[in-house]
């Protein structure tokens, strides 16, 4: 029972880790953030401003492990578009998500209690195939010659 607690909470810490440097990743190849918020009619002294304010500056291996470090320590930063806690602007979107998640909870037992049975995706799918049930069209060829 202990082995697969510490196996669902490693598969758990892999997947949060997993989403963390893809949203990093996501967010780097969408663009300069500095230049997609301020703008292209911005100087470029601002634009450097902003970057340095932000950590853009630096390299991006540095700014990943900067991002995770403050993650993982429940600093979730300051949003750069609204200038307020990240933190808050996630604690606002909580009652929309449980709108979404609660009623598929629900529906979700219910059918469970129900009896419904998902199919397995481990199984393969079979098919239908029209068989023969008689000969090919080359034995029926042979025969009439």
């Amino acid at each position: 029972m202990i082995r697969f607690v510490a196996l669902r909470l490693l598969r758990a810490l892999v997947t949060v880790l997993a989403v963390m440097t893809f949203a990093f990743v996501v967010l780097r190849m969408s663009g300069d953030p500095a230049e997609v918020l301020m703008g292209p009619d911005v100087p470029q002294d601002a634009i450097d401003a902003f970057r340095t304010q932000w950590g853009l500056d630096a390299p991006l291996w540095q700014q990943y492990f900067s991002y995770l470090g403050a993650i993982l320590s429940g600093d979730f930063g300051m949003s750069m578009r609204d200038r307020s806690p990240a933190i808050q602007l996630v604690i606002e979107r909580i009652p929309a998500t449980l709108q979404l998640t609660i009623p598929a909870l629900l529906l979700k037992l219910g059918m469970e209690l129900r009896g419904f049975q998902p199919p397995d995706p481990t199984e393969t799918f079979e098919f239908a195939l029209p068989e023969a049930d008689g000969a090919s069209s080359t034995d029926e060829k042979d025969e009439d010659s």
